[in-house]
């Protein structure tokens, strides 16, 4: 999926580490996360059933879209407190400041935004273009793109 790619890339952008608990790679389909992470996302979304599930890291993301057709995907810890929701965005919800950076650096190039919101509350917007991934604070000012982060997916 296009979009999971896209969550993918802004994890890589904001955490730049190797897996260490596990011996999993990032992206596996994970058939039957731990309980305490299905339970927690099933109270939490009881209509969603479209969910697919993968490791990040030693962590458990689900990536579902819902009924107004967003898609989003939650990171959740193996006890399953949530680390991290992303979602993908149409133009009219992110800040303008997004809009003139892409304008100005990246001109006539379609783009994606997405939002992540990490457990404390915190929101960063990202945008993914052609030459990479670009990340904006919680107010849509440029902070840094991912050749600058050392991204390595």
């Amino acid at each position: 999926m296009k979009k999971l790619f896209l969550f993918c890339v802004a994890f890589g952008v904001t955490v730049v580490s190797a897996q260490k608990s596990k011996n999993i790679p990032l992206g596996v389909v994970v058939e039957n996360p731990p309980k305490a992470v299905k339970d927690k996302f099933a109270k939490a979304h009881p209509k969603i059933n479209n969910g697919t599930w993968e490791m990040e890291l030693a962590n458990y993301l689900v990536d579902y879209t819902d009924s107004t057709n967003t898609e989003y995907n939650i990171v959740y810890d193996k006890e399953g407190n949530i680390i991290r929701t992303d979602k993908v965005l149409d133009e009219t919800a992110y800040p303008k400041p997004v809009i003139d950076y892409q304008a100005k650096h990246y001109t006539g190039e379609t783009y994606e935004v997405w939002y992540s919101v990490d457990s404390k509350g915190n929101r960063t917007y990202y945008t993914k273009h052609k030459l990479g991934t670009s990340r904006f604070d919680q107010n849509g000012n440029y902070v840094t793109a991912d050749s600058e982060n050392n991204q390595t997916r």
